[in-house]
């Protein structure tokens, strides 16, 4: 009787779960970390998806916009100036060009062309992006094609854009000679070039005009809807961590009973 008795409690006693009650906690917690992560990158891609079309919009209503004036130039923000079209009157200084390192293009790594471009009204100093040039082993023939006279005024036609600072690495104004290389935009670096009549804007120079390079201008990298995509597939990874995890858990519970 006595051994029926030990037997029985032993069946009726709770069996306790291989892991603890703090690993369990750390467990879900991990799970729901791992949810929220993606969640996360989902909405990340959403927000970049929605910041590109807007700004594709920008684009277009800024070119079929009235031309930006030097005036407006000088008094107007990113917001109403940003990817407009100018035509102003002035002159180039390509002995004083900067070489926009690091970009990326036809399979090669190059530099953006920036030469000052002096308005003929003396109100200030625009930098002009005429374009990329693949890099060359004769730095020296790269810097003497870049810093080629333009003679005379001339008529400048392009579309405003407004630079963002990216990461910088080192110095960002080379030492050497004209024409000096840049690693970033940044206001305090070109101002201290150009003096304070440098405007804190780019133009890049039309298609159809002269003394310009390679002007394909990047588009951005990927879609607003490429965006929305990649957002949409975040979100279904996190779904399925989700169902995966609350089965097999709740397998692992029921093996356990």
């Amino acid at each position: 009787m006595s051994d029926l008795n030990s037997l029985d409690c032993s069946v009726n006693k709770p069996k306790k779960h291989p892991l603890g009650r703090l690993a369990r906690l750390a467990l879900l917690l991990s799970v729901l970390g791992v949810f929220a992560g993606l969640c996360g990158l989902g909405l990340w891609q959403w927000h970049r998806g929605v910041a590109k079309q807007a700004i594709l919009q920008s684009q277009t209503m800024g070119q079929s916009a009235a031309l930006v004036t030097e005036s407006e130039a000088l008094t107007g923000n990113a917001l109403q100036l940003a990817w407009r079209n100018v035509r102003w009157r002035g002159h180039f200084d390509a002995k004083r060009s900067l070489l926009w390192q690091n970009k990326f293009r036809r399979h090669h790594y190059g530099a953006e062309i920036l030469v000052p471009f002096y308005l003929a009204s003396g109100q200030g100093v625009v930098l002009v992006n005429r374009g990329w040039l693949a890099d060359q082993v004769d730095k020296s023939a790269l810097r003497q094609l870049v810093s080629q006279p333009i003679s005379g005024d001339v008529w400048l036609t392009g579309q405003l854009v407004f630079p963002e600072s990216a990461v910088l690495l080192g110095e960002n104004l080379g030492h050497g000679p004209w024409p000096k290389t840049l690693q970033s935009w940044k206001a305090s670096t070109l101002r201290a070039v150009y003096g304070g009549k440098w405007m804190p804007m780019m133009v890049r120079l039309s298609a159809k005009a002269q003394h310009g390079f390679d002007r394909a201008w990047p588009s951005g990298g990927m879609t607003p809807q490429r965006h929305r995509l990649y957002a949409y597939q975040w979100w279904l990874f996190a779904v399925v961590w989700l169902m995966g995890t609350t089965i097999y858990f709740r397998r692992s519970q029921h093996e356990f009973n």
